[in-house]
């Protein structure tokens, strides 16, 4: 007698996913664990107090942790739905080792009936010496397999029970996982969602500076090209008090505090380079523009020097510039000084290079104190550089 039970058609273990190592799991942990906590101390702002560069540092931040903790909430997601595919395949692979168990014991059961029918001598002798109908069948069923080709169904039901207990250990396994994934796959949705409203904050106040900068450099390309043309329109006038305050400064002992060199030109005040002549990307806007000059980084007060001999053209209030002053040298050549917290001078005045003209701040369209200064010929901005010592 020949069985062909379900179980034959049911895989005997579940597909799983593959899974990386302990070892590489706990590695790549650790490393973005590591990436998580540099982005968490770059996005804790004060936002009034930050530069706008690290607004935008932080907000960039505050994206890759979001992009981070989407990419674990979306391989928690894969996790789980992958358990839950394997725990369905393993529960009905269950119950079809269930059915298989209940047709091979009927099977066990008419073998048994079967075999009582037709005993021969020996057959018979195990039949009565059996416990119960169960153990008959199976002692006969032995001796028919010994000589005949007779299936042994009893030994298919062992192995289809075996396979069972498998199933049962793998489906309750299965089970434990999907419910442990699915906590780890909240509390990873409650990340997010709480990185989510940082990054949200901060996209907030990009936004706000945003808008501040655009309002602000309006009105300062406005005065830009206001000043531009008021050095144009005056410089005739500016030329014409530059001759007149040389005649008068000839015999005049010259003041040079500042350091002057061959050139007759000198540096304007004590410190470096923070950020030089050309296209500077503005932080917040996103895109390019010209920096007229040299932000030469000192503190509050710290004198400010003539750059060269000539006559101030102008020391007042000059809209994004704040509190500056204006030294027309000759020659279409002029010289700006911006952000300035007080003055030393006053319109009219010849200086000379190195003289005291005013003193550093941070008036205007400023983010600190600083030294905005400009050369300009024929009321246009170049590079400073050439002309300093």
């Amino acid at each position: 007698m020949c069985v062909v039970t379900l179980s034959t058609l049911v895989p005997h273990a579940v597909s799983e996913e593959v899974e990386d190592t302990d070892e590489i799991r706990e590695a790549r942990d650790e490393r973005e664990d590591a990436r998580t906590a540099q982005l968490e101390a770059k996005i804790e702002l004060e936002f009034i107090e930050a530069e706008d560069l690290e607004v935008v540092e932080a907000l960039a931040a505050a994206t890759e942790l979001v992009d981070l903790q989407q990419a674990k909430v979306d391989a928690a997601t894969q996790r789980l739905r992958a358990a839950e595919e394997a725990l369905v395949e393993a529960e009905l692979a269950l119950a079809w080792a269930r059915d298989d168990i209940e047709l091979l014991r009927k099977q066990a059961v008419a073998a048994a009936i079967e075999s009582y029918v037709g005993l021969s001598d020996d057959r018979a002798v195990a039949w009565l010496n059996a416990d119960d109908a169960t153990e008959a069948a199976h002692k006969v069923a032995v001796l028919d397999a010994l000589g005949t080709d007779t299936f042994d169904v009893l030994d298919q039901l062992k192995a289809v029970e075996e396979l069972q207990a498998g199933l049962l250990e793998q489906a309750n396994g299965g089970r434990d996982e999907a419910t442990s994934i699915e906590g780890l796959l909240a509390v990873a949705l409650g990340d997010l969602e709480a990185k989510q409203d940082i990054q949200v904050a901060l996209k907030a106040e990009v936004d706000i500076r945003r808008e501040r900068w655009e309002e602000a450099l309006a009105g300062a390309e406005a005065e830009e090209e206001r000043l531009s043309n008021w050095i144009r329109a005056e410089q005739d006038r500016i030329e014409a008090e530059l001759r007149r305050a040389r005649e008068a400064a000839l015999g005049v002992p010259r003041s040079q505090p500042g350091i002057v060199g061959n050139g007759g030109w000198a540096w304007p005040t004590g410190g470096g380079v923070a950020s030089g002549f050309g296209q500077r990307l503005h932080p917040i806007l996103g895109y390019y523009r010209l920096h007229g000059g040299l932000d030469i980084g000192g503190a509050q007060g710290q004198a400010i020097w003539a750059a060269h001999d000539g006559v101030v053209a102008l020391a007042g209030w000059n809209g994004g510039y704040g509190n500056s002053v204006i030294i027309g040298h000759g020659e279409a050549t002029t010289t700006l000084y911006a952000h300035m917290s007080a003055f030393a001078v006053s319109t009219g005045q010849y200086v000379t290079a190195g003289q005291v003209i005013g003193y550093v701040g941070s008036t205007g369209l400023s983010t600190g104190p600083h030294l905005h200064f400009e050369v300009r010929v024929n009321g246009a901005p170049v590079d400073p550089r050439p002309y300093l010592p």
